[in-house]
């Protein structure tokens, strides 16, 4: 039985993006964590997160998209090219190199200066330009969501007229990518196995409102129950690989996902969730320069087998002053000539500050 208007659409979708980078600071953290202290998967506790972190990681990005396609719908029925092209094109990929660029000359500092054993994604650092460009043609970077978004974005608005056609084709692609990838090209196995995900939010942003704004019990149910039933086989098969196994699983759980945040959304306050969910630009291009900053001093020390569980405590602790620590620094930059860190540069504001030196 569904319940008539449950939640607001915008408070809804802004809880699921605060989550969905909540879980995406998590993710980075925990992984990099373990990978250099693999003594700590002995504590059953690290063992059940990075089992839960694994599972929702076939919720994080997908969600993500789905919103960001659902966001895209007026651009890309309602809008011309030239209305869009600024706020939707240049802006995206003005934020996405300028901050390939700060993390590749960053990286590279700590790998020269410092202990380059500690340093997130160290071992994949180009050495070339050409390297550089090379990844990032292929979103081999830090921050890919960001190209992946303009190129999903493209997509959508060249096959906007042919909505099925659009849709099928990028489905395929989703359901094969893996396939047409090895594990190594990484970035391009996520970017198209993620593009079904914005079209529907796109296309589908009827369905996307329905779930938001009326809670289905049975809906919930049968998404949920198909996602451990889906996952259970493919984990116990080894057979995430086989094309359109990991859509499928993904589609169960971020179903079931949209339909828990609207009902929680109905009866809680997520006012910090939302307010992350409307602020996830500098967490999201900043939060692994602060991880990368916090492995010099935190990794060489020596952490006792006794103080498992408390070292997960820690790690919480410190996703949580991550992310504070992002939305703090966005507040001291985003202002004067820090404004081109998130938004694309303007005539104007160097005309603003030029006038203010000749006043002053």
């Amino acid at each position: 039985m569904e319940s008539q208007k449950t939640s607001s659409r915008s408070e809804c979708l802004d809880a699921a993006k605060g989550i969905c980078i909540i879980l995406v600071v998590m993710f980075h953290t925990f992984n990099f964590f373990i990978s250099k202290n693999p003594q700590f998967l002995e504590a059953e506790s690290f063992r059940d997160v990075q089992l839960i972190i694994a599972g929702l990681g076939t919720m994080r990005m997908p969600l993500f998209f789905l919103i960001s396609g659902y966001l895209a719908h007026t651009a890309v029925f309602k809008r011309s090219w030239r209305e869009i092209f600024e706020p939707r094109v240049a802006l995206l990929l003005w934020l996405y190199i300028l901050w390939v660029w700060l993390d590749w000359l960053f990286r590279d500092m700590l790998i020269t200066h410092f202990n380059p054993a500690f340093v997130l994604g160290g071992e994949d650092v180009p050495q070339t330009l050409d390297e550089f460009l090379h990844d990032v043609i292929t979103g081999n970077t830090p921050i890919w969501y960001l190209y992946a978004l303009v190129l999903f974005f493209s997509a959508c608005k060249i096959g906007s007229q042919h909505k099925w056609l659009t849709f099928s084709v990028l489905l395929l692609i989703s359901v094969v990518c893996r396939q047409i990838f090895s594990a190594d090209q990484w970035s391009l196995r996520i970017i198209c196995g993620n593009v079904v995900f914005f079209c529907a939010g796109c296309f589908g942003k009827h369905y996307v409102e329905h779930i938001t704004t009326h809670f289905s019990a049975r809906n919930f149910i049968l998404a949920f129950s198909a996602f451990l039933l889906f996952g259970k086989i493919t984990l116990h098969y080894d057979a995430i690989d086989l094309p359109g196994v990991r859509v499928l699983i993904c589609t169960c759980l971020v179903i079931a996902s949209l339909y828990a945040i609207s009902l929680a959304t109905r009866y809680l306050k997520l006012e910090l969730l939302q307010n992350l969910g409307r602020n996830t630009l500098p967490i999201y291009v900043m939060h692994q320069f602060i991880i990368n900053i916090a492995a010099q001093l935190i990794f060489p020390i020596e952490v006792p087998t006794t103080h498992l569980d408390l070292s997960l405590f820690a790690l919480a602790g410190f996703i949580a002053i991550n992310i504070s620590a992002c939305l703090f620094l966005h507040w001291i930059l985003n202002r004067q000539y820090g404004r081109i860190l998130f938004s694309l540069p303007k005539r104007e504001l160097f005309k603003v500050k030029a006038a203010q030196r000749e006043l002053g």
